[in-house]
């Protein structure tokens, strides 16, 4: 038995070590990871079924990235998905995706290699329940609300008789005959200022927006009105563009929106000054009916004059009154200085030399000039002796002064 098992030993060779980790059996055949994720990826991307589908589900962590790009997710009841729109997609967007909106996303399904996840880059994307120009409406009207481009507080005052009118609308439309007619005819003083703009389309934004800068930096209207006919809300779009609604809020000169018919709103009506329901009815707000005040200055006139007429007896008897009092008051004031006058005039008079040659004095004077002491004449000199009814002249024989014997 030991040479059978000596030979069966032999048979098989020597007796073999128990195996290792590092020395095991030859390893299956394996994919790197970057290779399998690769064929998966090149799997989907032969297949025409992914390459373009459209996914409903519900948008969830909505990220919108600095380089303009958005990332969210997709997701139901089961199962989550990756998606991705880019800047060059996204930018033909009205609106913005908000987490929790329901969404129908087209793309195509691939592998963003990085991370082994399956996504879609979608290249359009559309809400569920209400239309993208809707939703894209709704979102503007909120956010810019929130910054208080509606408040009223921010509207002002229409001009009662506006000397130049801005209109910033197409000359090709009729748009802007409706509103110079009904101005010519109602007030024909006011003066239309208008701004060529495109108001439907691609750029029309912009040109309305710039229209309304025109018009304000010349400085000279009193008012604008921004119109347009009626039309769809694709038609109407360019006045819900918040390039317009700034440049209408921005405005230094009160604002009047005309677009569309009256059922019509847009943005701009919410940050115009006034809305008007059509053209010609914001043509009619801003211009007064001539007719209308012609008659308002007559029956004006008229009441004047009848209170006029009913005024002035009172005034003229108040205005007697008054002379009298103011009579009255000048005579008390004349007597008054004539007696002062006459107690003056007594007393410069008692003061006058006159008065004292009435009393028997005189005054001798020589060569003109008075003598008032004796030296001033000595004997020989010829004087001249005032008295009260004349003047004596003579020559002095003799001098005496006081105290002296003569």
């Amino acid at each position: 038995m030991t040479r059978r098992r000596d030979a069966k030993l032999s048979s098989f060779g020597p007796a073999e070590e128990p195996e290792s980790p590092s020395r095991g059996a030859e390893e299956p055949p394996a994919l790197a990871v970057s290779t399998l994720v690769g064929l998966v990826d090149r799997a989907i991307k032969g297949d025409d079924r992914f390459a373009d589908v459209w996914v409903r589900g519900e948008v969830s962590g909505f990220r919108p990235a600095a380089s303009g790009h958005w990332y969210f997710d997709l997701k139901d009841e089961g199962a989550l998905l990756h998606a991705a729109m880019f800047r060059a997609d996204n930018g033909r967007l009205k609106w913005q995706p908000e987490d929790g909106a329901e969404v129908l996303a087209r793309g195509r399904v691939a592998i963003y290699s990085s991370r082994s996840e399956l996504q879609v880059v979608v290249k359009d994307l559309r809400p569920v329940g209400v239309g993208a120009l809707a939703l894209a409406f709704e979102q503007l009207r909120r956010r810019l609300e929130a910054e208080g481009l509606f408040a009223p507080e921010r509207k002002r005052p229409i001009p009662q008789f506006p000397s130049r009118i801005g209109v910033v609308t197409s000359l090709s439309g009729a748009v802007l005959r409706d509103v110079a007619r009904t101005a010519a005819r109602r007030f024909p003083a006011a003066r239309l200022l208008v701004a060529d703009a495109r108001v439907q389309g691609e750029g029309a934004a912009e040109s309305v927006a710039r229209g309304i800068e025109r018009l304000n930096a010349r400085g000279h209207v009193d008012a604008i009105i921004v119109a347009r006919g009626g039309g769809s809300m694709e038609d109407l779009w360019a006045f819900n563009e918040e390039r317009v609604v700034r440049a209408v809020a921005a405005s230094a000169a009160p604002v009047v929106s005309a677009v569309g018919h009256e059922t019509d709103f847009t943005l701009c009506d919410f940050a115009a000054d006034l809305r008007a329901s059509t053209p010609t009815a914001a043509a009619e707000a801003l211009t007064p009916d001539a007719g209308e005040l012609l008659a308002w200055v007559g029956e004006s006139e008229a009441r004047l004059v009848r209170a006029l007429e009913d005024l002035v007896p009172d005034l003229q008897q108040g205005l007697d009154e008054r002379v009298e009092r103011a009579a009255a008051a000048m005579r008390r004031r004349v007597a008054r200085e004539a007696d002062l006058l006459a107690q003056r005039a007594g007393r410069l008079e008692s003061l006058s030399p006159l008065a004292v040659l009435a009393r028997g004095y005189a005054v001798a004077k020589r060569e003109g000039r008075l003598v008032r002491e004796v030296a001033d004449a000595p004997p020989g000199s010829e004087v001249e002796v005032v008295l009260r009814d004349g003047a004596l002249w003579g020559k002095v024989t003799k001098v005496r002064r006081h105290g002296e014997e003569g």
